[in-house]
């Protein structure tokens, strides 16, 4: 075999290797400690737990206008002395931007929110979860320029050590102190503000700023923002749909069945981290064959992983809520499924990403939203938290049958700007 080839090859693997032991770390973590959890907090805290971290899907994109995906596809179309004001002229521009954001955002759901008849309060659950949202994107940006760099010891090392110190301040604020939901959300806010400082210093930032950059950058964020605000009504209106019955005892197991289930989409995380990148090179140079194969790869690993979940959800849900939450097995299995639909539309929508056509992505999805919509409606109407579980695997179904048609239909190829 050729050296230079092995090379190539190891050093793939290695890093592959290095994101994988992070994922799984973090969620072998956050499965240990899932029991203590289960045990100190209520089915109202997880309601409340539930319901504000739904809203994410609609604030994230708000805050970050996917200044992170343009740094993403620039990073490999741009000159190694223009990286550095690339990603100074991005971290200025989520500060700023994300704080008026942040702000307008606790107003207007304030407004919302007074006017319903939710039984689950406000504050201070909603300033908590939507500041973490803020603050951890100085994290993801530092993260995502690691992975491109191919720095993947680093990455790992940051992604754990972040996941500790989250778990050791729910312990001793959940588990020691009893401060329920309160104290789980606050935990996961002070790790970030931790490593969110630590992300700005490592990244050695500069005071340049490219105002014709930053402006590149959201008209490229333009349509993909409004593409992924729809995310929310895609995956998120499903728990606000639900709260309105105020039967949090209900709706709380709802969202314990989901955080489980969550621990298995951490290890398409870290195939993502790994394989993204190479996804959108492959396709930026019209290789189709080699990301096609990546892609089956990373589906097949998550159809395997989730049906023998599937298999055996009743006794690792038993140990992993320490037996309180087994009514939640039913729903676990279906969202599983919702993994699988969900991996394969992530694929789709790269496909069009890694070929710089946003605006058909955003098209895909403002169609599909419309029929989810309509789906969601009739399916919690008829079948409350079935129907809503349901609803969260066929929507990624649609979605990803629509993208393919639009994709192969209109024959799209690689853009070159």
């Amino acid at each position: 075999m050729n050296i230079a080839l092995f090379n190539k090859y190891f050093t793939y693997i290695k890093s592959a290797g290095w994101y994988l032991f992070a994922s799984l770390f973090v969620a072998i973590i956050g499965v240990a400690i899932n029991p203590l959890m289960a045990r100190n907090l209520s089915p109202n805290d997880y309601a409340i737990i539930g319901y504000f971290t739904s809203f994410n899907s609609l604030l994230l994109p708000l805050l970050h206008f996917n200044f992170i995906t343009f740094f993403l596809r620039k990073y490999y179309l741009i000159e190694e002395s223009e990286r550095k004001r690339t990603y100074n002229t991005l971290l200025i521009g989520l500060i700023i931007v994300g704080f008026f954001v942040l702000i307008a955002f606790l107003g207007i759901l304030y407004l919302f929110h007074k006017h319903s008849n939710l039984s689950i309060p406000y504050q201070p659950f909603a300033f908590i979860v939507f500041a973490q949202v803020y603050v951890g994107n100085m994290i993801t940006l530092y993260l995502t320029k690691l992975r491109i760099e191919k720095k993947a010891k680093n990455f790992a090392g940051l992604s754990i050590l972040s996941a500790i110190f989250n778990q050791l301040f729910s312990i001793v604020l959940v588990v020691i102190f009893k401060y329920g939901a309160e104290g789980k959300l606050w935990a996961v806010l002070l790790a970030t503000i931790i490593f969110a400082g630590y992300s700005v210093v490592k990244s050695k930032p500069t005071r340049e700023f490219d105002i014709p950059l930053l402006k590149e950058a959201f008209r490229y964020g333009f349509p993909l923002t409004i593409s992924a605000l729809l995310w929310y009504f895609i995956s998120g209106i499903d728990k606000y749909m639900l709260a309105q019955n105020n039967d949090n005892a209900l709706f709380g197991v709802y969202c314990v069945a989901a955080q489980i289930t969550g621990y298995l989409s951490i290890v398409y995380s870290s195939l993502a981290n790994a394989f993204l990148p190479d996804i959108y090179h492959s396709l930026g140079e019209n290789n189709y064959s080699k990301a096609k194969k990546v892609m089956g790869l990373i589906i097949f690993t998550i159809v395997l992983i989730n049906v023998l979940f599937i298999l055996f959800a009743d006794p690792l849900i038993d140990v992993l809520t320490a037996g309180r939450y087994m009514s939640s097995i039913p729903f676990a299995r279906i969202l599983a499924l919702q993994n699988i639909t969900l991996v394969c539309y992530e694929m789709v929508n790269s496909l069009f990403s890694g070929t710089g056509h946003v605006k058909a992505s955003l098209g895909v999805r403002a169609i599909g939203t419309v029929l989810i919509l309509f789906m969601y409606y009739i399916l919690i109407k008829n079948y409350s938290v079935y129907g809503a579980a349901w609803g969260q695997v066929f929507a990624f179904g649609i979605l990803s049958v629509l993208g393919l048609a639009v994709f192969h239909i209109f024959r799209l190829k690689p853009r070159t700007s």
